[in-house]
């Protein structure tokens, strides 16, 4: 779940953004576009909607505060 939850604050788009996340998530930066698409997969929300991201984000924050 912690993957997921790094992963998708960073963008999908080859950026220095994306590489910036890739050296955060120590991997290499194609592995971000897709680990973001098996969140989009998983979960069947997009990065690229606000309401599935604070849904995503909401949904997150209410795993960390249960564990």
């Amino acid at each position: 779940m912690s993957r997921i939850r790094d992963v998708s604050g960073c963008g999908k788009k080859p950026t220095p953004r994306l590489v910036v996340c890739a050296q955060r998530l120590c991997c290499h930066p194609n592995t971000v576009p897709y680990r973001l698409q098996r969140i989009e997969k998983r979960t069947g929300l997009s990065h690229s909607r606000p309401r599935d991201i604070a849904e995503l984000c909401l949904a997150f924050e209410v795993h960390r505060r249960l564990i």
